[in-house]
């Protein structure tokens, strides 16, 4: 972004924000011409970015949230549904998926708050690479882990665990990377759901809403628990997040397996396939919404293709499910 105080000098090349409508005022102004990217946009200072789930600016304003100062750049394009929005950037609120044509400063990519904010499609962000021993010790730590497990000599987790602190005390990876990486969201979903889903089980209000159900299910058939489960799961994560839908559904895939006395794991296995199976709308995962902006397809195209492949997908999970736990 250029301050106001910055001074013009001859040959310099400005980006305007805009309506592109308003082009044509600019044509007025004395001294400047128009040209155009294939004359020589200077790209370099210029990333495209898309707006992650749970950013800060996800449904606020550019404005709302200070964008220019918190990220040290500036809006100059915007995509949504695949279209171009124009007007007033500055004044539209923002959503998960947008993509976004960002003018950038100098401190741009010393920035903490870019990967929990942002995926970055274009940028001259540096990477910390691992140099060669680093990338020995990580490999020879992950295939102790996994050896160890096999043998049933330690846990998964805990072995996991052990190696993050390894790595973190050798200096291989830094706590700002801990930080950035670690799916806490997932974590307190999941502790929450296990939580929700036993509460619900001792105060019996989910018994008191499987006894209407149960009438309406074959007798002595779980497979038909199991099939309605993953169905209202399927739907749950078209209109929501995937970890979202399978933490409100995970209750009942459990109270659901208690009810008829098998095991929980088929009932888990279900909510878990059919809350990472969105294929019908661009909202469920955010590489949907990446797709869809950068294809420039539309919410029909996801329909229309992801509906074969939606049954496609339950049909095999659903298959594979009943004969390893219901032969």
């Amino acid at each position: 972004p250029v301050s106001p105080g910055e001074i013009l000098q001859g040959d310099d090349r400005l980006i305007f924000v805009g309506d592109i409508t308003d082009v044509a005022r600019l044509a007025r102004i004395g001294g400047l011409t128009t040209f155009a990217e294939e004359q020589g946009l200077m790209r370099s200072s210029l990333t495209e970015v898309v707006v992650a789930p749970g950013s800060i600016i996800d449904g606020r304003t550019p404005r709302d949230v200070g964008f220019r100062a918190r990220f040290d750049a500036a809006i100059v394009g915007l995509k949504r549904d695949g279209e171009t929005v124009s007007g007033k950037l500055g004044r539209t609120t923002l959503r998960a998926g947008d993509l976004l044509a960002l003018a950038t400063g100098d401190d741009f990519t010393q920035r903490k708050n870019l990967g929990r904010n942002f995926f970055l499609l274009s940028t001259d962000l540096d990477v910390r690479l691992m140099t060669t021993w680093q990338g020995m010790v990580v490999t020879a730590v992950l295939l102790l882990v996994i050896g160890l497990a096999a043998v049933g000599i330690l846990n998964l987790s805990l072995g996991l665990m052990a190696m993050l602190t390894t790595l973190w005390g050798a200096n291989i990876v830094s706590s700002d990377d801990l930080r950035r990486r670690f799916p806490f969201d997932v974590w307190i979903l999941v502790t929450s759901a296990l939580v929700v889903a036993q509460a619900l089980i001792d105060t019996q209000l989910l018994s008191l809403g499987l006894a209407y159900l149960m009438p309406l299910l074959t007798e002595q058939s779980p497979v038909l628990g199991l099939i309605i489960i993953f169905l209202t799961t399927l739907l749950m994560t078209e209109l929501m997040t995937n970890n979202a839908a399978a933490a409100l559904m995970f209750p009942f895939g459990y109270a659901t397996a208690q009810a008829f006395n098998v095991d929980v794991m088929p009932f888990a296995l279900s909510v878990a396939f059919a809350a990472s199976g969105s294929f019908l709308t661009p909202y469920g995962y955010a590489t949907n919404l990446i797709v869809q902006n950068l294809g420039g397809y539309t919410r029909g195209d996801y329909l229309r293709f992801g509906f074969p492949i939606s049954l496609l997908y339950s049909i095999g999970i659903l298959s594979m499910l009943v004969a390893i736990y219901f032969p």
